[in-house]
């Protein structure tokens, strides 16, 4: 990971200019997808569009053509639960080709009074194993 990381800060990401074409790597084409995930939130729902957000690349891959990357994005306060996915196709020389949300973030729901409800039954079960510890001396 730090080797990725040297690469990432002395390697600027690379676009074609006039006659050569330059191509970017696997790690310039994540770069670029978080950065175009972190600037262009109209993709998702309006709840998360608007709030703070903490991106991850969950999976990068290399094809032929083209990057595959997947990220994962949550919420990034008081958030339980699963993240959303989302996936980018860019091309060699930087462009992205598509981006699509595979599935958006899935809060957990909280119980009302599940807490309570754990600490009644774990003093419920203490006094009867105590009963029956008591009656059994």
């Amino acid at each position: 990971m730090a080797e990725e990381e040297t690469q990432e800060n002395s390697q600027p990401v690379s676009q074609p200019s006039g006659g050569g074409e330059e191509f970017v790597s696997l790690v310039q084409a994540r770069r670029i997808a978080l950065a175009h995930a972190r600037e262009n939130r109209d993709l998702y729902a309006r709840r998360y569009a608007r709030q703070d957000l903490i991106w991850e690349v969950v999976n990068r891959e290399e094809l032929t053509e083209n990057y595959l990357i997947r990220l994962s994005y949550r919420p990034a306060r008081g958030f339980l639960g699963r993240a959303g996915l989302e996936e980018f196709t860019i091309d060699r020389q930087g462009s992205i080709l598509s981006r699509r949300i595979i599935s958006r973030p899935v809060r957990r729901r909280k119980i009302p009074g599940c807490g309570l409800l754990t600490v009644s039954v774990s003093l419920l079960l203490l006094v009867l194993a105590l009963g029956v510890l008591a009656s059994a001396i």
